[in-house]
């Protein structure tokens, strides 16, 4: 997944699905999960027209690679102060 310019690789879902099938036939993550993480504003999308949404692989790649900084911190386990 390689881009030989500075242009974002726009895709759209289907598309996506595509490149990373393309580029790992074994993988496990599905369209499913891949819309999922964009409907949890994980993976952030642009509309092109009123339906059709588009991708940057960049951040599909970095969401797979597990450097996910839009979404805030896990605080499971962690003790917090409740009122005033």
């Amino acid at each position: 997944m390689t881009n030989s310019n500075n242009l974002p690789r726009m895709r759209t879902i289907r598309q996506a699905m595509a490149e990373i099938k393309r580029d790992d036939p074994q993988t496990a993550f599905s369209e499913r999960a891949l819309r999922q993480a964009i409907a949890d504003g994980i993976i952030p999308v642009v509309y092109v027209g009123e339906r059709k949404r588009l991708v940057n692989m960049a951040a599909v790649e970095t969401y797979l690679r597990g450097r996910n900084s839009s979404r805030p911190a896990d605080s499971s386990g962690v003790i917090r102060r409740i009122g005033g």
